[in-house]
């Protein structure tokens, strides 16, 4: 697979259209494990999948191609492991500033994005987007926790702990192929005469959550793992 880089976009963020796909977020989670030659942030997106999922595995419908925005962002990060043994509520506050942090950051984006019109973003916690008092889409944040012995030019293995993130992000976009059961709770952005480029929503949203996680580096001194 090779990666892309978005006009304008910093070095640090590659992005895939991905075409009709499972799930943006399971192909993430796969590149992490797998695909060890990654960039630093990698960006996956489509406008048509056909297993997409939300919390506690809950079915996520983008069937219709063009009808929806999946973007799914993923990283892994080091820490040492005498600083998450020091304070045993490490990993706690770590999944705690990105389950409220990315929700605003994603709020904050598309609030600017749009702020020509009269739309009411809001979040119903913990992870659903609501425009208008409907469901317009979701946020899923999975984390992942795992040992690690990071070598560096012939100095004694140093054991640590790796935290791999990826965010998973669903909007939709056109409700023209909506299941009709869904028109009574959900909506998408073109039921309220917005039309918008998914490259842009990616760009905008790939920013903002890049200088999240940049943000989450210095917090808790991380470092970007090595490949």
């Amino acid at each position: 697979m090779e990666f892309g880089e978005v006009p304008g976009s910093p070095e640090e963020i590659f992005w895939k259209y991905v075409g009709g796909t499972g799930s943006t977020q399971r192909l993430a989670w796969c590149l992490l494990e797998v695909f060890h030659a990654h960039p630093r942030y990698l960006c996956l997106w489509t406008d048509w999948q056909v297993a997409g999922y939300g919390r506690r595995g809950r079915p996520w419908w983008c069937q219709a191609k063009g009808s929806c925005l999946a973007l799914s962002i993923a990283s892994t990060f080091s820490l040492l492991e005498r600083e998450s043994l020091k304070d045993p509520g490490f990993r706690q506050r770590i999944v705690d500033w990105l389950g409220s942090g990315i929700p605003a950051v994603v709020v904050s984006t598309l609030r600017h994005m749009f702020t020509h019109s009269s739309l009411f973003w809001h979040v119903k916690l913990p992870n659903d987007l609501f425009l208008h008092g409907k469901k317009v889409g979701g946020i899923l944040t999975e984390v992942r926790w795992h040992k690690s012995t990071r070598v560096s030019q012939g100095v004694s293995p140093v054991s640590g702990e790796r935290c791999s993130v990826v965010v998973g992000i669903g909007l939709n976009l056109h409700a023209s192929a909506f299941p009709e059961h869904f028109q009574r709770f959900a909506t998408a952005l073109a039921m309220h005469g917005v039309e918008v480029s998914p490259d842009a929503l990616v760009y905008r949203l790939g920013h903002a959550l890049l200088r999240f996680f940049q943000q989450m580096e210095k917090r808790f001194s991380l470092t970007l793992a090595p490949p």
